[in-house]
């Protein structure tokens, strides 16, 4: 889960990741625990004149995944819509754009008469989301600034599976 808040008017955006087994601690009052949070940093707290004001709290479902089926009959999926990537991974809007394009050209190439154009467009997809779980263990690994955090602890312990329906079709 992420909590997303807009500071100011869309001069800031913050974002507190944790896990939805952890936020129910936090349910009687998201606002002010997450202003709480939000006034116990030391690298943002400085930069914010106040975190009265904030406009509502947003929270939603943020994390990788993957779409078994990145076509169909009558679909082609593409982006975030075949493949999500965890908001603290730097890839997500390239990812997106890139995907976009290769499956423009995976339609364009099935209307042709590629048979195994959509196909191999989905065996991308699922690549791609693969090599992205593996970049994601390291980054989790890598974190060191909250060493007793739950939700840091819980991705130093476990190393996304990178199985998918198409892993093995490199």
């Amino acid at each position: 889960l992420e909590f997303r808040r807009v500071l100011f008017r869309s001069l800031a955006f913050v974002i507190h990741a944790t896990d939805s087994d952890l936020l129910h601690a936090w349910r009687s009052d998201l606002d002010a625990c997450f202003a709480s949070r939000l006034n116990d940093t030391r690298e943002l707290r400085p930069l914010l004149p106040s975190t009265t004001g904030l406009l509502p709290l947003q929270v939603v479902r943020a994390g990788s995944s993957l779409q078994t089926s990145a076509f169909g009959r009558d679909h082609l999926l593409v982006g975030d819509a075949a493949a999500a990537h965890d908001p603290l991974a730097p890839v997500g809007v390239l990812r997106a754009l890139e995907s976009g394009v290769a499956g423009a050209r995976a339609l364009l190439a099935h209307l042709d008469g590629d048979d195994t154009a959509l196909q191999t467009h989905a065996v991308d997809v699922a690549r791609h989301f693969a090599d992205h779980l593996i970049a994601l263990a390291g980054l989790h690994a890598a974190e060191r600034r909250w060493p007793h955090a739950p939700y840091w602890e819980r991705r130093r312990q476990s190393v996304p599976h990178a199985e998918s329906p198409h892993a093995n079709a490199r």
